[in-house]
């Protein structure tokens, strides 16, 4: 086998925040003995010589980070065609948590997160008609279509891209039968047992395939990766602004973390928009503009923000009492203090320290309606 076969290559990007400097570097995996070896593409040098480190290859894909020796990389692209051909071949399918459940999008989080997949993309949203349309083209003409349409128009939802190895058969497995009575029966843990409403609204929705999942994700999703679909972020008095942390996407806490939230919010809350996000460095330093100068941990923040996916989330309310109770249910900023302090806060259960430290929260009134417009609207 020749050398390049034998090694997998990866594009990436290092931030570097003290020059203000995107550097990028080609990164090595070596399969004969899981050594790495970095070139530096900027200097046409080498910039790590081949040497062992415990790379995680799971945690590998496109827009994903990895951590060498402190040094924060971001993939954007395959090195070359062996590399491409062995990642790309992780399968993916088209889930969708469907109108008249969105109040279980918590729970459901957490079971797909227990059950092992991962999410690569997730958004609430409303189905347009056209998008419906092109969805179930295959059923226009039947006696149901209309309801169908009507059931899949009417309320918010949430669409997402799972991903892992037999997903598709993984997600339908934990999906349940289509009909809510037979899932009951059959198997009362599914999803569609312990939240369906009827064989229309019956909780959620999985490609049948993998041929069928690339065409649904490739009309939800957008065949170029902007997601068509309207966010459902509401347009209420009062608003605020919640950041779930690579970190704790990473460690699969996204479903367990707005079942906290959802638990802690007052009766004229709720939560109307939960989005995965994977911004750079330059969007980073833009949302956190009001802490550069204003804490030393600055630097280190938009390090971690920008390191891999987060989850935002807006919480919708009609008092503005929603931001000074978000900054309660987060718990201090530091999570050693919070453990110490507020046990049962967000930062204490879910957090490390001052920078991991699980969630970040609007902090003025003023401020919760921008954060969420950035997110929401400016992001989208």
């Amino acid at each position: 086998m020749a050398e390049y076969r034998k090694r997998y290559a990866f594009n990436c990007e290092y931030y570097d925040v003290a020059a203000d400097l995107i550097r990028p570097y080609t990164l090595f995996y070596y399969l004969s003995d899981g050594t790495i070896e970095m070139f530096d593409e900027r200097t046409k040098r080498c910039f790590l010589k081949r040497t062992t480190f415990p790379l995680d290859l799971d945690a590998l894909d496109i827009d994903r980070h990895v951590k060498i020796f402190g040094r924060q990389l971001k993939i954007v692209s395959y090195g070359d065609a062996f590399t491409k051909t062995a990642f790309d071949s992780v399968e993916r399918t088209y889930a969708m948590i469907k109108p008249g459940t969105f109040e279980h999008v918590p729970s459901i989080i957490s079971r797909i997160e227990e059950s092992g997949l991962v999410i690569h993309r997730l958004k609430s949203a409303r189905m347009s008609e056209e998008i419906a349309g092109r969805l179930y083209k295959e059923h226009d003409g039947k006696s149901f279509y209309p309801n169908l349409m009507k059931m899949i128009t009417s309320e918010p939802m949430c669409v997402m891209e799972l991903r892992g190895e037999g997903c598709v058969k993984r997600w339908r497995d934990l999906m349940g039968p289509t009909n809510p009575e037979t899932a009951k029966r059959e198997n009362p843990r599914s999803l569609r047992a312990l939240y369906a409403k009827n064989i229309t609204y019956n909780a959620v929705h999985g490609s049948d395939s993998s041929s069928s999942a690339e065409r649904e994700l490739g009309i939800v999703f957008g065949d170029d990766g902007k997601c068509p679909l309207r966010s459902t972020a509401s347009a209420t008095p009062f608003c605020t602004c919640v950041v779930i942390l690579p970190h704790a996407v990473k460690e699969k806490k996204v479903g367990s973390i707005l079942q906290h939230l959802d638990k802690s919010l007052p009766s004229n809350a709720f939560i109307s928009a939960v989005q995965m996000f994977t911004l750079t460095p330059e969007q980073t330093k833009e949302f956190y503009a009001v802490y550069e100068g204003a804490t030393p941990e600055y630097s280190a923040m938009v390090r971690h923000l920008s390191s891999d996916s987060c989850v935002a989330v807006c919480i919708s309310s009609e008092s503005e009492e929603i931001v000074g109770k978000m900054r309660e249910w987060a718990g201090p900023k530091d999570s050693v203090i919070a453990k110490a302090i507020r046990k049962e806060s967000a930062r204490a259960l879910f957090g490390y320290d001052s920078v991991q430290n699980a969630v970040h929260v609007s902090d003025l009134v003023e401020e919760a309606p921008v954060e969420c417009g950035y997110f929401f609207k400016l992001l989208q």
